[in-house]
């Protein structure tokens, strides 16, 4: 029978044994411009879960950093293999452990897990908590990238005043403190939103503002996402070669680097260009190809964004009851991930596949549902658009419009 200090012993030789036999404790990373760590592989990454367990077990304070180091060695593991809940799930372990900024930080990373997992619900609270403990601490500039993550929550939750005030605050200790780069991404966050609600115009111009300050940064990743949304807004703005060919640009470049989960996103965005110059083979293969990135990758919430593309294109193309499934699945995923925006859009999508399969008043009541969404979010050029496509639906079908 083993007492609870000898197994604690036992704990801490197998820590250090292991260890040895892989190359020993890894080195902390030189900092990024964000002041975050720059992640290097080592060869106890797939084992850092079970390292910090026996540090953890071991009940010697020395080894309380080396618990810390390799829970979030085992966080940055399971995000780089692409398991998101997983990376949440150990980045709230080291909050546990840790105090002030490194808690802060553990929980904003948490967040982010949290978004790339598509959950924008379980990732509010985390991020929301990091800026709380921040802005106690007066730690303005690694608050002002925590507002830009929440922004993001907020916005993907429906609350786009709120991101919106969230990211005018990030925008002023950007520049408050000379921080151009930090300006460019609070820049093309409020472009983000400006284009999720109807203000193309802005959209654009933040776009390329947000563009400008990152020019010659050296990051190719940043570069070809903002191309990307700049893409997104041309189109919509009818400029669909512009787009097209700023798409192809993007996508070369992220390919180069092996960024599959933008690659992914990007892809589906292309498609809609296809779909949207009567290319519609080209647009379905696209969406295809997007899909499987998508489930590669984890991203649940464009996977749920392609699906309800590819409703649309089965729509379109007479497929109703593949519509109604693939929409059905969409909403579903949607729903789950707190995409409200998304989930507006798409319902409007799903009540007029319905009408299609002249199930009338259910097509009314999803289709007021989705519209309701799009009020309620201030989307008007969206909210116009799904109003104009019902009015059409509803006179090719012979009835009453849904209004």
């Amino acid at each position: 029978m083993q007492l609870p200090g000898d197994r604690a012993v036992l704990h801490e030789l197998a820590l250090a044994l292991t260890e040895d036999l892989l190359g020993g404790t890894p080195p902390v990373g030189p900092r990024d411009e964000w002041g975050e760590e720059k992640f290097q592989a080592h060869a106890s990454d797939p084992v850092a879960l079970e390292l910090a367990r026996h540090a953890g077990a071991a009940g010697n304070p020395r080894l309380e950093p080396v618990q810390r180091l390799y829970l979030r060695r085992a966080a940055e593991h399971a995000g780089r293999d692409l398991r998101h809940e997983d990376a949440a799930r150990h980045w709230q372990q080291v909050a546990a452990l840790t105090n002030g900024t490194e808690r802060a930080e553990a929980l904003r990373r948490a967040g982010e897990a949290m978004l790339q997992s598509g959950s924008a619900r379980g990732a509010e609270p985390l991020i929301a908590l990091a800026l709380q403990i921040l802005e106690t601490g007066s730690l303005q500039q690694v608050a002002a990238l925590t507002l830009i993550s929440l922004a993001r929550a907020l916005l993907q939750n429906g609350r786009v005043e709120e991101s919106e005030q969230a990211i005018r605050r990030a925008l002023r200790l950007h520049q408050e403190a000379g921080n151009r780069r930090g300006e460019g991404a609070a820049l093309g966050m409020m472009a983000m939103l400006c284009h999720q609600t109807g203000r193309g115009e802005q959209a654009r111009e933040l776009f390329q503002r947000s563009h400008a300050l990152f020019a010659g940064a050296g990051d190719r990743r940043l570069e070809a996402a903002l191309a990307g949304n700049l893409a997104a807004v041309l189109h919509e703005a009818g400029r669909s070669e512009e787009a097209e060919g700023l798409y192809h640009g993007a996508l070369a470049i992220l390919r180069e680097l092996g960024d599959r989960r933008l690659e992914g996103m990007l892809l589906g965005n292309l498609a809609v260009v296809y779909a949207g110059t009567g290319r519609i083979e080209q647009a379905e293969r696209a969406y295809e190809q997007a899909l499987i990135i998508h489930r590669e990758t984890g991203n649940r919430r464009f996977e749920a964004t392609v699906r309800g593309n590819l409703g649309v294109r089965y729509l379109a193309t007479g497929r109703l009851e593949l519509s109604r499934r693939t929409f059905e699945e969409a909403l579903a995923m949607l729903r789950e991930s707190g995409s409200r925006l998304l989930e507006g859009a798409h319902q409007c999508s799903y009540g007029l596949c319905l009408l299609a399969l002249s199930e009338y008043n259910t097509a009314r009541e999803h289709w007021r549902r989705g519209a309701a969404i799009l009020r309620e979010l201030g989307d008007r050029d969206e909210l116009e658009r799904r109003a104009a496509e019902m009015r059409d639906a509803c006179e090719r079908s012979g009835v009453i419009a849904f209004e």
